[in-house]
This record gives structure tokens, sequence and C-alpha cells, in this order.
């Protein structure tokens, strides 16, 4: 089955990390860039088939979503949706690169740390 990557970037909030805190309590007491008020509004950037399902989260670094997929595959993309991608509505996009990691799914977010 392939599945698409909706990928939302936000101007502000504090999410250092997976799911927001050491814990991983996916609860950000400061958040500000959504709310009960605004969150109807929100809405697809982009979107990409990868080769298999996607069923972690992805790590957004310098400008790039990196997504791992079941397939044991991890894609680059461009999160603001320009790199790569088309220019209508919705807006589809291409990885920037596309790489196996592995013989197996990917099961956890991607970690990146000084550009790897």
């Amino acid at each position: 089955m392939v599945l698409p990557v909706v990928i939302a970037l936000f101007a502000s909030g504090c999410w250092s990390q997976y799911r927001g805190d050491v814990s991983h309590s996916g609860s950000q007491a400061i958040e500000s860039a959504i709310a009960t008020a605004n969150a109807s509004t929100l809405a697809e950037a982009w979107v990409d088939s990868t080769g298999s399902a996607v069923t972690t989260a992805p790590a957004v670094v310098d400008g790039v979503a990196f997504v791992g997929a079941a397939d044991g595959t991890l894609s680059a993309f461009d999160a603001a949706g320009v790199k790569g991608c088309s220019a209508g509505a919705p807006r589809i996009c291409v990885p920037l690169w596309t790489g196996a990691v592995g013989t197996g799914a990917i099961r956890t977010s991607p970690a990146v740390v000084g550009g790897v």
C-alpha cells in the first residue's frame, strides 16, 4: 500500500524532540501555533507517496523532512514543499533523495545530528 506523506510545519512552538519532551508525552504546555480555535484552518502543504507504509514521525532538520518507511528506505523531502514539487494544488513533491538503510522496516523516527 502506498501512503501519502503529510508534513505540517509551524512558525512557533517548542518541540525540540520527538513527542515534545524527555518522557515523550506528546504534550507541550507552551505550544502556541495550534489551538482548538485554529485547528480547523490547518491545510495540507504538500503530499508525496512513499514505496510503503510510514508508521513513524518524520524528523525535520534545517528545512529537510526525513521520513522512514516500512520497506527500509529513508527519504528526504524539502519540508517547505518547494524543491522538487509541482506548482499545482495539491502540491506533489518527489524526494530530494531516497536510500535503503537496512533489510527491514524502519520502526523508529529518524534522528539527525550534525547533518548526518
